[in-house]
């Protein structure tokens, strides 16, 4: 098993409303226009994910470490996942559901990538 850190946009949200500020206010400190401060929910949705120099900036303007934007996501290598919890589930189903379920397993993987796009 293997873990890396993440952006986590409900840290962002959580530690913007402890500071009591604005998506606005936000945008603003770290050098978006004031119209831009529709970028920020779009992080505290997890629409977008900002690059890693705008969360050094989201960090500072917020006064806390950069880690506090941050999750560790623990993942399994590929070859884990397969033989992990869903291997059982797979050698129970009959070939031609198998393929299907693969092939559907395969779409979400390619689904959650697009929707992590990072800017």
């Amino acid at each position: 098993m293997q873990g890396m850190s993440v952006f986590d946009p409900a840290k962002l949200k959580e530690w913007r409303n402890r500071r009591g500020m604005t998506q606005q206010e936000i945008a603003v400190a770290i050098g978006l226009r004031t119209d831009q401060h529709t970028q920020i929910s779009r992080y505290e949705r997890g629409e977008r994910i900002p690059r890693g120099s705008r969360i050094f900036r989201l960090a500072e303007v917020l006064e806390i470490p950069d880690t506090e934007l941050m999750t560790t996501e623990i993942f399994l290598p590929a070859e884990e996942a397969i033989t992990a919890k869903g291997t059982e589930y797979l050698r129970q189903l009959p070939d031609h559901l198998r393929l299907r379920e693969i092939a559907k397993l395969a779409e979400l993987v390619e689904q959650e990538r697009q929707r992590h796009r990072i800017e």
